[in-house]
């Protein structure tokens, strides 16, 4: 939960992500990974973020809850291999401290 949860609950109210939003917040590469983490949302849950951190893809959800955050995890694990831009294999590289998650056409192309 977040910091303005905890101090006040009786007014906290979590501005969610919905699939579309969450969809812009990335690469298209990584469409099918935001897609399955949306279609597996437990009940009650609510996305709060969704973006590209340290070339991988981080999704951020309230309330927490172990088994849905294993598949986050599980998911930015694999966006390491998929080229955020395209979708084709990709791996982590690193340009003047950014590091972003391409494949060797995009990496190249300046």
């Amino acid at each position: 939960m977040s910091g303005a949860y905890r101090k006040y609950p009786a007014t906290y109210v979590p501005t969610g992500y919905d699939l579309e939003t969450g969809l812009e917040s990335v690469g298209r590469g990584w469409e099918e990974l935001v897609r399955r983490a949306f279609e597996a949302l437990p009940e009650g849950h609510t996305i709060v973020q969704v973006k590209e951190k340290f070339g991988s893809l981080r999704i951020y959800f309230e309330p927490n809850e172990r088994a849905y955050e294993d598949l986050l995890d599980e998911l930015a694990s694999e966006s390491l291999t998929i080229c955020e831009v395209c979708g084709n294999p990709g791996r982590l590289r690193t340009d003047r401290y950014w590091q972003r998650t391409l494949c060797d056409e995009h990496a190249f192309r300046r």
